[in-house]
């Protein structure tokens, strides 16, 4: 989770407009992009929260139903998270793009076995890092399988127990899969900052607009 260029990070109230070029990136990963979270500034605010090894440990013991495609993913996410959810940004994208299914889907599970509020970490898993690593893997592998419990408890607001926010941030970097692959991470900071420019771009529009419409 290697924090991308500054200027790159988009302000949540506009993005939502942005559409990304095809082939671009992961359609998932754009959507998650497109959301608008800000990740320097979530490193700035945790607290402490579980050990890490029970959020691991949670993640060893996934039943395989949560990962039948048959299973509805809102309807889960209703059931786990509450019927308000369905109506959310995350929701609507997490069920557009079937390679988020199981990256959500594991951060359901997780969020159903701990006290959090947790639908940005499940946008996160589903969005963020199921379509750089398939959930299969994050099952399979120690290194993946911590990479998506600390993505997890970050975008639920927390550290790892036992861990200052800094050493928590220095372990999600050397294991963020994203920075790992060179080519997938200049890709996304070019969309980033195509993003960025199409927000300065639609603020100096709407400036000249308020600026003709006053001399009117």
């Amino acid at each position: 989770m290697r924090p991308l260029p500054a200027r790159a990070w988009p302000n949540g109230s506009v993005v939502a407009e942005y559409r990304p070029p095809a082939d671009e990136l992961p359609p998932a990963l754009a959507a998650w992009f497109t959301l608008g979270y800000d990740e320097q500034a979530q490193w700035r605010r945790l607290s402490a929260g579980p050990p890490l090894a029970e959020v691991t440990g949670r993640l060893g013991g996934l039943p395989r139903d949560f990962l039948d495609d048959r299973v509805s993913l809102p309807a889960l996410a209703a059931d786990v998270l509450g019927a308000h959810v369905l109506d959310t940004p995350e929701v609507r994208a997490l069920a557009g793009y079937p390679e988020a299914r199981g990256g959500a889907a594991v951060g359901l599970w997780l969020v159903a076995g701990q006290p959090l509020s947790g639908l940005t970490a499940v946008a996160a898993l589903g969005l963020r890092l199921a379509p750089v690593v398939p959930p299969a893997r994050w099952l399979a592998e120690p290194d993946r399988r911590e990479e998506a419990a600390r993505l997890f408890l970050l975008w639920c607001g927390y550290h790892p127990a036992g861990e200052t926010p800094e050493a928590a941030q220095t372990f999600a970097v050397r294991l963020d899969s994203l920075s790992r692959d060179r080519e997938l991470a200049v890709a996304a900071a070019e969309h980033l900052h195509r993003m960025e420019v199409q927000r300065r771009l639609r603020e100096r529009r709407a400036q000249e607009a308020a600026a003709r419409y006053t001399h009117e």
